[in-house]
């Protein structure tokens, strides 16, 4: 349990602001694939989701992006 309400005291106000302000993007505009898009074309990200190419690149299966996409909503 103390584990967990460590992990608390690493969220600044800027970054709740930052998951607020996402949030409502998602619920009045529907910015949701716009912005989740973007950072599924993140290196970092592809490197830990995605799945090696034969030329040493990463992908993101069709399955695991729309599994992603559809579980946000």
């Amino acid at each position: 349990m103390v584990g967990e309400n460590s992990r608390w005291r690493d969220a600044t106000p800027f970054l709740v602001f930052c998951a607020f302000c996402f949030a409502w993007g998602d619920v009045l505009f529907g910015i949701d694939t716009g912005s989740f898009g973007s950072i599924q074309a993140l290196p970092s990200f592809l490197a830990d989701f995605g799945v090696q190419q034969p030329d040493g690149s990463f992908k993101l299966p069709t399955q695991r992006t729309s599994i992603m996409n559809s579980s946000m909503l």
